[in-house]
């Protein structure tokens, strides 16, 4: 399903230019964001915590906390 497809790109995204995988994250997130509150919630503390790389110049690799942010929406999206 379409769906599938899109989590699979959203979960294969690669993190280690994080300036382009925040801007990817970030797009893809979105779709699943609206599925419920828990998933709101998720996508918007993830989405927060993207916005610094996405604007800078250049920007540092990925916290871990970012990638455990990015981990555990994964994890609760139902597909």
């Amino acid at each position: 399903s379409e769906r599938k497809h899109l989590y699979h790109l959203l979960g294969s995204i690669d993190l280690s230019d994080s300036k382009r995988a925040a801007y990817k994250i970030s797009e893809l997130g979105r779709i699943f964001s609206a599925d419920n509150e828990r998933t709101e919630r998720a996508y918007h503390n993830l989405f927060e915590r993207l916005e610094p790389y996405k604007y800078a110049p250049s920007v540092e690799p990925f916290t871990e906390e970012v990638i455990g942010y990015y981990r555990l929406y994964l994890e609760i999206i139902d597909v």
